[in-house]
Formats: C-alpha cells, structure tokens, sequence
C-alpha cells in the first residue's frame, strides 16, 4: 500500500473491490468494500477503477454495460540471433514476436477467449511451442 499524505490518495495493490458503496440520492460512489490484505469498507471521494478483464463486472452495479472480455494469453522467453529491436508478427500464425535484447525473443502468443478461467494447459502451451519452433525454424 501506497500512500501519498500530500497528494491525499492511497493506492492498494492486490485488494478485491467486491463491492462499490453509493449514495443513492446523488447517484455517485462514495467508497468501496474490499477484500484482501485490509478487508473492509473505505469512505473516498473518488474511486479509479484499474480493474482490466473485471470493468464489466465491475461496472454493472452502476447499470454500466461495458463489453469487456477477458483474454487468455501467452508469452515466453526464446534464444534467438534475431537483432535486438526486430519485431516479427506472424498473423496467419496467431503469433508476434521481437527481440528486446540480443540473444533474447519475446513471443506472444494471441489469447483465447476464456472468460475467467486462469486453468494452466499442458497441452495447449506445447502444441504452441511447436508451432513458433516450426515458423521460426528454432
């Protein structure tokens, strides 16, 4: 937890908000529930949402409708004596790549639409290791 007594905000990292708290006479947020390291209620004058794949959900307690979907994606470390700064992208593929540093390529392999689920693949992770190996040639 960040906390900043000049600029008055804290900043909590690794906290749910499992809930906003509202004034309903003047339909605004005036705090939020959380859960975490500090659970319970925090009375604010403003909230920023910083909440990613979870802003739909987030958002529909304001009857907010925001078509966020959550995107399962990849990415790996590979020697490579790619020049740094190359980028590579690899569209019919489902892949991009670039070189961050020499003898390094950074692969990133385009996600999967799977909603929530944080389940790690096996399968999945090694059917795609052969298909960068066999465009990249490594």
């Amino acid at each position: 937890m960040l906390q900043n007594r000049a600029q008055n905000f804290t900043l909590m990292n690794n906290s749910e908000v499992c809930e906003l708290m509202l004034e309903k006479k003047e339909s605004r947020v005036t705090g939020v529930r959380i859960l975490g390291k500090r659970d319970g209620d925090i009375r604010c004058d403003a909230v920023v949402m910083c909440t990613g794949a979870w802003t739909a959900r987030s958002l529909s307690q304001l009857g907010v409708r925001c078509p966020v979907v959550p995107l399962k994606s990849y990415s790996f470390d590979m020697p490579s004596s790619a020049h740094p700064l190359t980028s590579l992208i690899f569209e019919d593929k489902h892949f991009s790549a670039c070189c961050l540093k020499e003898g390094m390529l950074r692969v990133n392999i385009y996600g999967d639409f799977a909603g929530f689920d944080q389940s790690f693949d096996g399968r999945r992770i090694r059917n795609l290791l052969n298909i960068v190996a066999k465009t990249l040639n490594a």
